[in-house]
């Protein structure tokens, strides 16, 4: 995983945002989705109510696929996050195209 380009610390909601923006920006150019990944943060900020979300590409050190990483940081019992992340999946499912959902995966951390 690369250093991160850019910060950018969002005043809505306080969510931090960590983007490594040069490798996100031609990762989405590469693979057209710049639509689904404005998707899926939407359903991020709405669904999940992060307190921290991260945007990196990564990729498997076996050189099988690169994916579009969105990591959060969520605050709440087990049982609540794995309630939203539940209504997330059924949004993500519907809301995103075959290769948004091929090219990007979501990561949840329980803080």
């Amino acid at each position: 995983m690369g250093e991160v380009n850019r910060i950018i610390c969002s005043a809505d909601g306080g969510i931090i945002w960590y983007i490594d923006a040069d490798a996100v920006a031609i990762f989405c150019s590469q693979h057209d989705l710049f639509q689904d990944v404005g998707r899926g943060v939407a359903m991020v900020k709405k669904t999940l109510q992060p307190r921290r979300l991260r945007l990196v590409v990564e990729g498997d050190p076996e050189g099988s696929g690169e994916w579009l990483v969105l990591e959060v940081d969520m605050q709440g019992s087990v049982d609540e996050v794995l309630g939203s992340y539940h209504r997330f999946k059924d949004q993500w499912l519907t809301g995103l195209s075959a290769a948004g959902q091929k090219r990007m995966r979501l990561l949840v951390n329980i803080v």
